[in-house]
């Protein structure tokens, strides 16, 4: 649906257990859990260079559930 001013909103149903495909915009989106749990996978600190490359360190997992937003700006994200 889009929004006069310049806001998108879209609804996603997504099946147990489906993966996403990784991609990344340069908008800001908010992910609004409405049931069910989301797997929200990301790094335990800032991004870090280390030999000329680019890592984040070990990944933490949060599970989000039913009323939970989550808040993504620019992100490699599914």
């Amino acid at each position: 649906m889009d929004i006069p001013g310049g806001l998108n909103m879209y609804y996603l149903d997504i099946a147990p257990n489906t993966e996403g495909v990784v991609h990344r915009t340069t908008s800001t989106d908010y992910l609004v859990v409405l049931s069910g749990t989301l797997s929200l996978i990301t790094p335990p600190d800032s991004f870090d260079i280390v030999n000329g490359r680019g890592t984040y360190g070990d990944l933490v997992e949060t599970l989000c559930k039913p009323g939970d937003v989550v808040l993504q700006r620019g992100i490699m994200h599914a």
